[in-house]
């Protein structure tokens, strides 16, 4: 899912919500959109992952390419640095609102600053999942389903009769190498079924798929390895065809 700086990423389900702090940046070229804009799919996306926004650090109409007049990127460092900061967690739009630095020696220390805590660019995977729900929703429409999709929160219902809910699920590597995703269920809608979107380990593709119904989800968080035994590795598809077929129509011709 992007770039991502972590000094611990060990996979493990966190209890208690994290600790998070935003950058935002909007430099004087990307007019049509807003730091506001950034700060409201930064704050979704860790209320979706258990994350308290804290601290927002934000520069206006600055441009990435230096630290120079970017105070709250200085004032953000400092604060890691003196060891002052009350997160554990920095999350940022994606990549590029950090900075693009022309110089590759800066961009490398603070790259390495930002080791100190878990950080994380959260644009790639939240520009995939618009894309991913449309051809969810065409796939189930190809195969003689209708869907209806709410506006607000993306729940589909699907022929009337089950809801369902996309989760595009990050890709974390312990520091022993193995892979884990962490799935937290939407337990305000708590859909029918949650489909579960496993990326690979670049989180850059999807790497399979869970359809995991709520009668069996009794926790609201669940954490996924490469093989989680027979009683979740049943619900793991290769494809959505699992969910195709179960919204799929079939016309019964009467009988004379």
């Amino acid at each position: 899912m992007g770039h991502a700086f972590s000094s611990s990423q060990s996979g493990e389900i966190i209890d208690k919500p994290v600790r998070a702090a935003q950058y935002v940046r909007m430099s004087t070229e990307h007019q049509k959109y807003s730091t506001e804009n950034h700060s409201e799919a930064v704050q979704h996306y860790a209320a979706q992952r258990g994350m308290e926004i804290v601290r927002t650090y934000a520069d206006e109409g600055k441009s990435g390419l230096s630290l120079d007049g970017r105070d709250a990127l200085k004032q953000l460092i400092e604060d890691v640095q003196n060891k002052t900061a009350d997160f554990s967690v920095i999350l940022v739009y994606d990549i590029s609102r950090w900075g693009r630095f022309q110089d590759a020696d800066e961009s490398a220390y603070y790259e390495y600053i930002a080791t100190t805590v878990t950080s994380r660019s959260i644009g790639p995977l939240r520009r995939m999942y618009p894309q991913i729900v449309i051809d969810t929703i065409a796939g189930i429409k190809q195969a003689g389903g209708w869907v209806e999709q709410d506006p607000v929160t993306d729940l589909l219902t699907i022929n009337g009769e089950f809801t369902a809910s996309i989760v595009v699920v990050r890709c974390q590597t312990t520091p022993a190498g193995s892979r884990r995703w962490q799935i937290r269920f939407d337990v305000g809608l708590w859909p029918d079924i949650t489909v579960a979107v496993r990326m690979d380990q670049l989180n850059r593709n999807a790497f399979d798929y869970y359809r995991l119904p709520r009668s069996d989800m009794t926790a609201p968080r669940l954490r996924l390895a490469d093989d989680n035994g027979i009683s979740l590795d049943a619900y793991r598809f290769e494809t959505l065809d699992s969910l195709f077929n179960l919204a799929a129509r079939t016309d019964l011709l009467e009988v004379a």
